[in-house]
């Protein structure tokens, strides 16, 4: 069953390229995989374009239902989590994630 208002169940699962040692705001760091969660697409715009500028690597969600599946798949270094979304929210998310052995260390601000 979507859950998703109306628009968001189309939204793309989008990762970020990888930057190889010639790209802009490659630091010679592994990488590490951010994923953003946030209903509002300004907002995960906008922490992409800065987060990728300084090297990371980003995956996005636009719903709580829409984190879990990405985590489960590619598990992330660490969680940018709206708290206020439409459908699950960020406490459900978090109380989920931590629900689950293997995501109980997994860093969410």
């Amino acid at each position: 069953m979507n859950t998703n208002p109306p628009g968001l169940a189309e939204a793309p699962l989008r990762a970020s390229p990888s930057l190889s040692p010639a790209s802009p705001g490659y630091n010679g760091r592994a990488m590490k995989r951010i994923l953003i969660v946030d209903d509002e697409p300004f907002n995960v715009d906008y922490l992409e374009q800065e987060l990728q500028e300084s090297g990371y690597r980003t995956l996005s969600a636009f719903s709580g239902h829409e984190a879990l599946d990405i985590i489960s798949h590619e598990p992330p270094a660490l969680v940018l989590l709206d708290i206020m979304m439409p459908g699950m929210d960020g406490f459900e998310v978090l109380r989920r994630l931590k629900g689950q052995e293997v995501n109980r260390d997994l860093p969410v601000i």
